[in-house]
């Protein structure tokens, strides 16, 4: 993915997180990031290029102190503005990811 006719930009990142410790054993932390990008267009009207969100779940249960398991949980979508780019890009996107950890 490129972007034609680099120029400047101004752009802002939101993150914010929250830590729950409902038990000893237990522990959550939820996360919300977000990001996004302004450039001129070739009238020199700023326009949103692209916004990114990032929201995460992660929990860990702690059976002992060598055995715990954590699991995590992310989706990132991302909305673009597909006039700004070289190559065809789609105007709306998303990941999701996960994991799960079961350690000793």
């Amino acid at each position: 993915m490129s972007i034609s006719r680099s120029r400047p930009a101004t752009g802002t990142t939101i993150n914010a997180r929250v830590a729950l410790y409902p038990t000893d054993h237990l522990s959550a932390e939820l996360r919300r990031d977000q990001r996004w990008l302004n450039v001129d267009d070739e009238a020199g009207v700023a326009r949103r290029l692209f916004t990114a969100n990032m929201s995460r779940v992660r929990t860990t249960y702690t059976f002992t102190s060598r055995l715990f398991v954590r699991g995590i949980a992310q989706y990132v979508p991302t909305d673009r503005d597909p006039t700004f780019y070289t190559t065809t890009v789609s105007e709306r996107s998303g990941t999701f990811g996960g994991s799960l950890l079961l350690a000793y």
